[in-house]
Formats: structure tokens, C-alpha cells, sequence
């Protein structure tokens, strides 16, 4: 069903827009027309670029941009995550979820990049600033 919601970018309840499930509840709930049933076979496209979106949380995470795994965390670590790609991606200001897959494949060579040249004390400046301006 989330999968049905989301136009086949995630079958996880957890990685869905605040639209996306209020649309869904408000159908469950029976106050708008239902979405029509749609095919529940996983878009190969759609999961390549699923994969390489992970693929650039997992890099964030090895270089120490992100951490933890509770609910909250979760929701900071995406924060952190969506804020960085925004503002240093090769495509600035392209949100993550707005590239394409051939964008992607760039975008993750970029983070493996930096992976490679990691620095963990400048990694904590920059996650410490983007925190601040979040607001987190």
C-alpha cells in the first residue's frame, strides 16, 4: 500500500511524506476517493535510484555526518542528509529526492569522493552547522 502511495519510491512506512500518508489515512478513513490499485511490481528504475539514495546515507554515515538509529535520529540523520546534498551536491540546490538516475550515479561518485578524503573533525563542524540551522 505504501509503495501504491508513494508512486513506487519506497514500500517503508517510515520513508513516506507527511503527504503522501495523509493522503493515505485520510483514504483509509474514508474522507476521499480512493487510489486506484496500481501495479505492486517494484519499478527496476525506481529501485536502482532507492538503492542509491541509501548508498549515499550508508557513505554519510561511514564519514560520520550521521548516526544512531532511533526514531528521532532517523528523522535528524534525513534532515542532515537532504540539507547536504541540497547545499553541496554537484546539482545545488537539487533536492535528493528531484535527481534523476543518471544525476544519481554522480551524485554517489561525489559522495564516495569525499568519502576518500574524509576528514571525521570537519565532517562534526559541518553537521554541527547544518544541526544549528535546522534547528535539531
Amino acid at each position: 500500500m505504501v509503495y501504491q502511495y508513494t508512486e513506487g519510491r519506497t514500500k517503508s512506512l517510515k520513508e513516506m511524506s507527511d503527504q503522501e500518508f495523509d493522503r493515505m489515512m485520510r483514504e483509509l478513513n474514508g474522507k476521499s476517493k480512493p487510489m486506484p490499485a496500481t501495479e505492486t511490481k517494484p519499478n527496476p528504475e525506481q529501485e536502482s535510484m532507492n538503492t542509491m539514495r541509501m548508498k549515499i546515507f550508508s557513505l554519510c554515515r561511514q564519514m560520520g555526518y550521521i548516526y544512531g538509529f532511533s526514531e528521532a535520529e532517523k528523522n535528524m540523520n534525513q534532515a542532515v542528509v537532504y540539507a547536504l546534498v541540497e547545499r553541496n551536491g554537484y546539482l545545488k540546490p537539487k533536492k535528493l529526492n528531484s535527481y534523476t538516475a543518471q544525476e544519481l550515479v554522480k551524485l554517489v561518485s561525489q559522495f564516495e569522493h569525499w568519502k576518500k578524503n574524509n576528514n571525521k573533525a570537519e565532517a562534526a563542524k559541518v553537521v554541527a552547522k547544518l544541526k544549528e540551522e535546522l534547528g535539531l
